[in-house]
Order: structure tokens, then C-alpha cells, then sequence
């Protein structure tokens, strides 16, 4: 059963009750009400579209616009509450982070709202990772790293880091071990803007009934 629902929640297929999403080709409407309930801290997913208050807004895409720092920056700086998503190479597994603050600046920003996650089988529910920054010590004083010459950089030590060469690497420090390898390499990396979502842009479309979300480990 929580085969399916993981895969109810991260498949592209054209099964799926709710539409894809419109420009993305990594997430789709199912996927968005995973991370809506990360981004607010809710032990249950949410049921249905209607009720998440925002919307995912595609900044960057590394396919489309290309895999340069200098391009990420000038189309997500000054931009508040963003979503990195990673797809890694030949899987279906998906990493990344939130970053409620924005990646303009040079320095570590400090916040206690920020996350990093790891998918690691949509088959497999208990295989889902994340972990809020942790909020002790100076921790959540570097939560987030900005440089203009770096992609999404999230950590004191680069927990989870996005390089030109397609890499992302994770060194646990300041979020919890998430079970990620030192070093992966993925073939596609967006950035999205959580916004308030307007009253016309609702969906109708409901989960099937009795699926609640397993408190997952950070």
C-alpha cells in the first residue's frame, strides 16, 4: 500500500487523478502536496489541492536555461521561499531543499524554516528522508550559504550542494543525516517560488480516501 502511495505521489504517469504540472519535468500536482505539508510542518498530507495556499512557480530550470551559477542567481535572487529539486541520473530518485529565505548576498544566512530531503524510491515509502535544520548550537545560523559563483548550497559544510559539473554532494552537519551517498550526479535540477495561490487557480481533484503520511525520520 505505501508502494503506491509514494508513487501515486511522485509519478509522472498520465493515471494519475490530478494534472501534471505545467512547465515542470520533475514534479507534478501530486508531489507538490508532499512538500506543501514539509514547507508547514504538518504530520499528514495534505488531501487535496484546494487545501494548499500557494502554488510552485518554476524559476530555473538546468535543461531549459542551462547549468551555470550565474544563470541560477539571476533568476532566482531577491526571490523569497524557494524549492530545489533534484533528479539524479538514470533513478527515480529525487533530492533537494527548501530555502524560505532568499540566495542573493555572499555568506551564511540564518533561518530555522529551511529542510533538505532525500527520495530515494518512489517504490518505497520508507526509503523518504528529510530533515528540518537543526535548531541548536549555530546551526541554524548557517542553514543557508550564498555566493554568487554557487548553485542552491545548503549547510554549514555543503549537507546538500549542487556543482556545475551535475554533481550534488552531502556532508551531514547542520540537518540531520538524510541517508544520502557523499556524491551523486543528476541530470536535472529546478528552482521554484512558493506563492499564494490565487482562488482561481484551484483544483477540484481529491486523493483517494484513507491515505495518511508515516512521520518520516530526520
Amino acid at each position: 500500500m505505501w508502494d503506491k502511495l509514494l508513487d501515486y505521489y511522485l509519478s509522472g504517469s498520465p493515471s494519475s487523478s490530478l494534472p501534471s504540472s505545467r512547465n515542470s519535468i520533475i514534479i507534478n500536482e501530486n508531489i507538490k502536496l508532499l512538500f506543501a505539508s514539509w514547507i508547514d510542518r504538518k504530520n499528514s498530507i495534505y488531501n487535496t489541492i484546494d487545501e494548499v495556499t500557494y502554488e510552485f512557480k518554476l524559476l530555473y530550470s538546468s535543461s531549459k536555461n542551462g547549468l551555470k551559477a550565474t544563470t541560477f542567481h539571476q533568476k532566482c535572487d531577491n526571490i523569497y521561499k524557494t524549492l530545489v529539486v533534484a533528479r539524479l541520473q538514470n533513478s527515480k530518485q529525487f533530492v533537494g531543499g527548501y530555502n524560505p529565505l532568499s540566495w542573493d548576498g555572499k555568506g551564511y544566512k540564518s533561518t530555522n524554516g529551511s529542510f533538505v530531503f532525500n527520495i530515494k524510491n518512489k517504490y518505497d515509502i520508507e526509503s523518504a528522508r528529510f530533515s528540518y535544520v537543526i535548531n541548536s548550537g549555530s546551526n541554524t545560523k548557517h542553514a543557508i550559504w550564498c555566493r554568487r559563483d554557487y548553485l542552491p548550497y545548503f549547510g554549514n559544510d555543503g549537507d546538500v550542494s549542487f556543482q556545475e559539473d551535475g554533481s550534488v554532494s552531502c556532508r551531514p552537519k547542520t540537518y540531520n543525516d538524510i541517508d544520502m551517498t557523499k556524491k551523486n550526479k543528476f541530470d536535472e535540477l529546478e528552482v521554484f517560488q512558493v506563492v499564494k495561490k490565487s482562488t482561481q487557480n484551484k483544483y477540484q481533484h481529491e486523493l483517494p480516501s484513507g491515505f495518511g503520511m508515516k512521520e518520516y525520520r530526520w
